[in-house]
């Protein structure tokens, strides 16, 4: 049955029109607050109301999605959602299509909004408003879209009354800006009232307790103080750790550049690396307040000063200070797809590659360089990229000298040059168009170059070995795996019974892997890897690479797999996860129905982890060994630790099961563990 989204204008009485009468009025179910009830009370009352209609206040948002749901199925309720103003327009239309996106049975009846309402009010176009909406949002942010001139419509709440509103823009230089506040829009007590933002600060009128059902009208007047129009705020404007802009701070000539260079837009996930005081990621995030800016620093006084800036900007909903070093903090940071490098702490080298392993196709890294030490570190950088040739580069040096007087005369005192590099991660489409190309050319050669395949040989269970992968890696002519410090190898253990079925003089090749969280070492041990791998395939050998698990799923073959595909024929035989020998060890499904799965990994951010707790009935948090102390606390807070079951080396000798999870020890865990998240409904017992 259909979910009907009805908005009800801006009025005492509901505006319906005859479709969205007829839907509330069909409905099994009516759910709204107790306001917006009082608006269809009429109807709900009348002579066509259903006999068995009911009517429910409106829960809170984790609460609504299950009570929604059965109106989705074909045999559910029929359920109207009353929404205030026009569903679609900043109200709850958004986070229905958002969380419904695979329903098509959602139904939504437009209305009047209150911005409308407020445009006419003030007798204000409404093309020439800008919308912003402080509902739920840090109230600062106004000071990110207060400009001379403009003319703003503010949807509140308790933390944006109309005195905060007025508080801000007179910190912000604009004390003569008129605020009107509409209150109780298209009510029996309608009020609308105009105030200049100083007096609703400094007078009588900063004590008027205005109804909580208000929105605000803003005409921005004023000089702004340290708020610019454009981008290149004067560096005099930030707080620094030296005065008069100076400090830890990219000079505004060089930071318009690197703001040119990394063309920031909505929905970018950017790293600043060594924000120092701030002035590029505050620049980022104030003029794309639709990005997520992380400001990665770790000296006490610079972050004091980045915290003041992020506060004297309006940027706390955006701009995202992380106080450690890189690249460690790296770890617990969404992945981006935009980076900037202004500050290394001597740590520059890895710093670079672990930001480029981080970064997608299509990722754009820019670095700056003033000494000659980073400068040479970022040109050996440069020159590792050529090689790979999996990038796209421009560079240049700004040379600033800014004018000043001595003695009554003019002159221009130089600063340091600044070396800036961009580097744009080739995407694997344009790479194989080239590699198609120098294919054509070298059509003359005629070695017949051989086969690159990833066998999958499952949890740890030797009997779990498909037969398939079983018969390649028997007939393998030559076989690959990764070894620990040891220099064992669990892929090849597990597959211990065909490797000892193949022909003595058959190849292998042992790619060592240090155990470390840096992928400066893991990435140059894939590097040697591919390079082998690469000999064997030239000569028109095959090459069959072992690997935990499935090779595609958190598999190390898709490491070599990103290094060859374009160059050799590949093939991948699927082996059994740990996550779906773990369901089998539990004896328990992973997903009934409806239910909703997710997969993360102890190498993603607690809010990642959270999210997911809290969003899907069955979770699996792999890779959980070294991150299991963190894992219990994110359980525990998430409400789901009694939903959790433990488990180590899966299928082999050492295998471990904790049904409990309450009685696990706080302690770092082997490589090879997980926990399985499941409904309190389907645990066993």
């Amino acid at each position: 049955m259909p979910l009907h989204v009805i908005g009800l204008g801006v009025s005492a009485r509901a505006l319906l029109d005859e479709r969205a009468l007829s839907a509330l009025q069909a409905a099994d179910l009516v759910i709204g607050s107790e306001r917006q009830l009082d608006t269809v009370r009429a109807w709900l009352s009348s002579g066509g109301l259903k006999a068995s209609q009911q009517v429910e206040v409106l829960p809170k948002l984790a609460e609504l999605q299950p009570r929604l749901a059965p109106a989705l199925n074909p045999e559910g309720l029929s359920i109207a959602l009353l929404a205030s103003g026009d569903p679609l327009f900043y109200g709850i239309g958004k986070w229905l299509a958002r969380t419904f996106e695979q329903a098509t049975a959602i139904h939504f009846y437009p209305a009047v909004s209150s911005i409308q309402v407020a445009c006419h009010r003030m007798a204000w176009a409404l093309q020439d408003v800008s919308v912003v909406s402080l509902h739920g949002r840090p109230a600062d942010k106004l000071k990110t879209v207060l400009r001379t001139g403009r003319k703003l419509l503010i949807l509140t709440d308790a933390n944006s009354t109309p005195q905060v509103l007025a508080s801000l823009c007179v910190e912000s230089g604009f004390g003569d800006s008129v605020l009107t506040v509409c209150e109780t829009l298209g009510y029996p007590e309608e009020t609308i009232r105009r105030f200049k933002a100083i007096d609703l600060v400094q007078s009588e009128a900063s004590a008027i307790c205005f109804h909580a059902l208000n929105i605000c009208a803003l005409e921005v007047n004023g000089d702004g103080a340290y708020l610019s129009r454009f981008p290149g705020i004067e560096d005099h404007h930030f707080v620094t750790d030296r005065d008069d802009g100076k400090g830890m701070l990219t000079k505004r000539e060089v930071r318009l550049s690197v703001l040119s260079m990394l063309q920031p837009t909505s929905g970018d996930v950017i790293w600043d690396v060594g924000a120092g005081c701030g002035g590029v990621a505050v620049e980022l995030g104030y003029w794309t307040p639709e990005a997520d800016i992380y400001a990665i620093e770790d000296h006490s006084e610079r972050l004091r000063c980045l915290h003041a800036n992020q506060e004297r900007f309006g940027l706390s909903s955006n701009l995202n200070i992380v106080s450690a070093r890189a690249p460690q903090a790296f770890e617990s940071l969404p992945a981006p797809n935009k980076v900037f490098i202004g500050g290394s702490g001597g740590a520059l080298d890895s710093i670079l590659s672990d930001s480029w392993q981080a970064l997608p196709r299509g990722g754009v890294l820019v670095a700056s360089a003033v000494t000659e030490s980073t400068r040479c570190t970022l040109h050996a950088f440069y020159r590792s990229r050529l090689t790979a040739d999996d990038c796209q580069y421009e560079t240049s040096e700004v040379a600033v000298s800014r004018g000043e007087t001595l003695a009554g005369e003019l002159l221009y005192r130089p600063n340091l040059p600044v070396r800036l590099f961009k580097f744009t991660k080739r995407s694997l489409e344009k790479k194989g168009e080239r590699l198609a190309v120098e294919a054509v050319e070298s059509a003359g050669d005629n070695t017949v170059k051989g086969k690159l395949i990833g066998v999958g040989v499952g949890p740890g269970d030797p009997e779990l070995l498909t037969i398939k992968a079983h018969g390649l890696i028997k007939r393998a002519e030559c076989i690959s795996y990764l070894i620990g410090p040891s220099g064992q190898s669990q892929a090849k253990q597990i597959a211990r019974f065909a490797v000892s079925q193949r022909a003595n003089e058959a190849g292998e090749i042992a790619i060592s892997m240090p155990m470390s969280t840096d992928r400066t070492q893991a990435n140059a041990a894939y590097d040697e890897g591919a390079r082998r791998i690469r000999e064997q395939l030239d000569t028109g050998k095959d090459v069959v690479f072992l690997c935990e698990g499935d090779p595609l799923f958190f598999g190390s073959f898709a490491y070599l797999l990103e290094r060859l595909q374009l160059e050799y024929n590949c093939q991948v035989v699927p082996g059994i996860s740990s996550v779906h020998a773990a369901a089998a060890t539990l004896v328990q499904p992973l997903t009934l129905l409806r239910d909703s799965f997710a997969v993360v990994s102890g190498r993603h951010t607690d809010a990642q982890i959270i999210q997911a707790l809290k969003s899907h009935d069955a979770v699996v948090i792999m890779k959980a060994g070294q991150s299991r102390p963190r894992i219990l606390n994110l359980l525990r807070g998430a409400g789901r630790l009694e939903d959790a079951h433990y488990l180590e080396n899966i299928g082999r000798a050492d295998q471990q099961i904790v049904a409990n999870v309450t009685e696990l020890e706080p302690q770092t865990g082997p490589y090879f563990s997980l926990f399985v998240v499941l409904p309190s409904s389907r645990r066993p017992a």
